[in-house]
């Protein structure tokens, strides 16, 4: 965890896409979440009230929470100790309630106003990527009047890296095929991707091509693990792809564009743009 690369910088919430405390989703394994609420401000001044201000999480589903990869095939227990992730982080509400945990679903959204939409999606680790999370994410599109329309999710479905695992493939197809066509018709704004352990940031895409009205792709997952040499793949879709520990910070104001600035473990600037919406 580099605490080093955020604790020096200004935001009001933290969007993590998986793979979160690395404690593969052993109850026992309640360490590594201490470890990563100790390295994570929970809290910062508001000098204008001079209160102390809450800093939410906005966390996605990993392999590494769930202890499984994407499409492996397995049913996972929930009872009082598991999902562990689900049971500590409860990510969305019932009818103004926090569900039990066997009614708490892995993927979820928060709306700000008619500003800003966040998506929290699983690519197949405890809810299939089509089906009812496909007709619930269409359901929220359909009805969401935010200017700016984000997503995150940790498998990722354009990736800049060479995968390994089987189960990574079917979330690139399945992710293709499926939800591409959807953040398109819907006109995404920014789509945050992780798992590989890189650094990448795609060009605006539409239909899988290149489109200046299309969405933009980041990521690719390195703020804490250490970073590796990748294989790069599909070079035709990104503007950006190296080997480096990053974490970005995304700015919304009331202008008409958003501001992205990646910073490394050091924190150096590695990459910024402006992307209008």
């Amino acid at each position: 965890m580099n605490e080093n690369t955020i604790k020096n910088l200004d935001f009001d919430m933290i969007l993590v896409g998986g793979d979160i405390a690395y404690d593969n989703n052993v109850p026992t394994c309640y360490r590594a979440w201490d470890y990563f609420l100790r390295h994570t401000p929970h809290n910062k001044l508001d000098t204008a009230t001079n209160s102390t201000r809450i800093i939410p999480m906005l966390l996605a589903v990993g392999n590494h929470d769930m202890g499984a990869y994407s499409y492996a095939g397995i049913h996972h227990v929930h009872d009082r100790h598991q999902p562990v992730m689900k049971h500590w982080f409860p990510q969305h509400t019932t009818f103004g309630e926090v569900p039990p945990i066997s009614e708490r679903r892995p993927y979820f959204s928060h709306q700000f106003g008619d500003k800003l939409l966040i998506m929290s999606l699983d690519v197949g680790y405890d809810a299939l990527m089509e089906g009812e999370q496909l007709d619930w994410m269409i359901d929220v599109l359909e009805n969401s009047n935010a200017k700016i329309k984000m997503a995150q999710f940790h498998g990722p479905i354009i990736t800049s890296f060479k995968q390994t695992a089987a189960g990574d493939y079917v979330v690139q197809d399945v992710g293709q095929r499926i939800w591409v066509p959807v953040f398109d018709k819907y006109n995404m704004t920014l789509i945050s991707e992780n798992h590989s352990h890189v650094f990448m940031r795609s060009k605006l895409l539409k239909g899988m091509k290149e489109d200046s009205k299309g969405t933009l792709y980041i990521g690719e997952g390195s703020w804490g693990p250490k970073e590796i040499d990748p294989e790069v793949v599909n070079k035709e879709y990104f503007d950006k792809t190296i080997a480096a520990q990053s974490v970005w910070i995304v700015g919304v104001d009331d202008s008409n564009s958003i501001k992205l600035t990646a910073y490394d473990e050091k924190n150096t600037i590695i990459d910024e743009l402006t992307k209008d919406y």
